[in-house]
């Protein structure tokens, strides 16, 4: 007569079973298939036994006790940016997973318009300043919202009045902005100037898509009058 010896299984994982897993066999228990733990922000890699061998059955026939080790990989989760026309800062990373350490995000940049935040995953919360903190899981979507710059427009009138319907300031894509004629007394206007552009222009148009900002100098003529005389 025979007694058959019964062995020990004990596992180590720091995640959860749904299923527990046998603690004891013998040389006469059935082929045992074990069942995988779950943790968060980790993929299960294997059950590995005192030797480093990787486990995933306990077939009938084996013998000796067993310690388990589950072994894990930090999964990689996936940063979407939705930048609208901009260019993201390349410090900004495309992934990270749970033991990343803290992220900040650094701004994205627009040709013509200044960065006031994102949105994160569809929320429409504007964040400036994002953190994925260490410890965040899942994929992230980030959507950047932007204002248009304003920027000047400077007169110098030589001595001239300002057209009241000239606007102090224009925006990039706002359309076309229409500079009108100022006027001096004893003068007529022939055109504004600016830095990049020396001929005189008398109907003047800020073209959408324009960008900076801009110095117009007025230009005159003085006007002629004539003079009657009456010599009686």
């Amino acid at each position: 007569i025979y007694i058959t010896e019964k062995y020990s299984v004990s596992y180590i994982y720091d995640g959860s079973l749904l299923k527990e897993n046998i603690s004891s066999y013998n040389i006469e228990s059935d082929t045992f298939v074990l069942n995988n733990p779950t943790k968060e922000g980790y993929e299960f890699v294997g059950w590995y036994n005192q030797y480093e061998e990787n486990i995933d059955k306990i077939q009938k026939g084996s013998i000796g006790d067993l310690i388990l080790k589950a072994k894990y990989v930090p999964i990689s989760y996936d940063i979407m940016y939705d930048l609208d026309g901009g260019t993201t800062n390349s410090n900004n990373p495309s992934n990270y997973n749970i033991e990343s350490e803290t992220i900040t995000l650094e701004y994205p940049t627009k040709l013509g318009y200044t960065f006031i935040g994102w949105n994160m995953n569809g929320s429409s919360k504007i964040i400036k300043d994002l953190l994925i903190n260490k410890g965040s899981i899942g994929n992230i979507s980030l959507t950047a919202n932007w204002i248009p710059n304003e920027y000047r427009i400077i007169y110098i009138l030589n001595g001239g009045i300002n057209n009241i319907n000239n606007p102090a300031g224009y925006v990039k894509d706002n359309g076309d902005t229409v500079i009108y004629e100022p006027s001096k007394e004893g003068y007529t206007f022939i055109g504004w100037t600016s830095y990049n552009d020396s001929t005189p222009k008398k109907e003047l148009y800020i073209e959408n898509g324009t960008q900076g900002n801009l110095t117009l100098t007025a230009n005159y003529i003085p006007n002629e009058y004539k003079i009657k005389f009456d010599v009686n």
